[in-house]
């Protein structure tokens, strides 16, 4: 993808948006003109990317979305919504990661994954889609990993990596709606506080770090 579209007073939702990918989905969309609620479990974790957009001229909101909570997903919605009008698009990207190896990890360790970067993109996808679907039209991106497409070695036997993002992938390309679209962008990996200890040789936060054997690369900015 060489550009981004003109959003200009649409709504959007970026969940898992206090750092890393999140926090620049949420800045990329509303230099574009999108009016962006910016959601995570800490509402003070994405407080200062809202004040960061509302300083510069734009329109945000910091809002606390657990995404492995459907009461929780349900209550930010409606207050998205009720502040900022009927949501558009959705960035499906909150996910958390396994440090623990495939040999090494729990069962707490696998739900843990799969509750919040399957079950989670499904939860939120969901809520979202069902007021989507009525108004006819808008976009859902969910954000998914190369990890999928590497062997094992190369994400250092994290299994669940691997699993949890091929099937978010494959929901995404079964939803049904013809008036509500779907993306799957699959950025390469990248360095944060939570996927640092997964990736010991890229030793900057916010740097990305290609995996080994990649088959495919990814630029991770929206079109919707």
């Amino acid at each position: 993808m060489s550009e981004v579209y003109p959003l200009q007073d649409r709504i959007a939702l970026v969940t898992g948006a206090s750092s890393g990918l999140g926090r620049h989905f949420g800045l990329l969309l509303a230099a574009n003109g999108a009016h962006v609620a910016l959601a995570a479990r800490s509402i003070d974790r994405v407080a200062d990317t809202a004040k960061a957009i509302t300083d510069q001229g734009g329109k945000a909101l910091a809002v606390a979305l657990d995404v492995t909570d459907r009461a929780s997903v349900d209550a930010a919605v409606a207050r998205i919504e009720d502040e900022l009008g009927p949501i558009q698009i959705l960035v499906n990207n909150a996910g958390v990661a396994a440090t623990a190896p495939f040999l090494d990890m729990t069962e707490q360790d696998w739900a843990q994954v799969l509750d919040t970067n399957l079950t989670g993109v499904w939860r939120v996808g969901q809520a979202v889609a069902r007021r989507m679907a009525p108004l006819g039209r808008g976009s859902i991106i969910n954000i998914s990993s190369m990890a999928l497409l590497q062997r094992l070695a190369a994400v250092r036997g994290r299994l669940s990596l691997c699993a949890d993002q091929a099937a978010a992938a494959k929901w995404w390309l079964s939803m049904p709606m013809a008036s509500v679209s779907a993306e799957g962008p699959m950025p390469k990996a990248l360095s944060t506080r939570r996927t640092s200890p997964l990736m010991p040789g890229c030793r900057h936060q916010g740097r990305a770090c290609p995996l080994r054997r990649a088959r495919m690369t990814s630029n991770p900015l929206i079109v919707a």
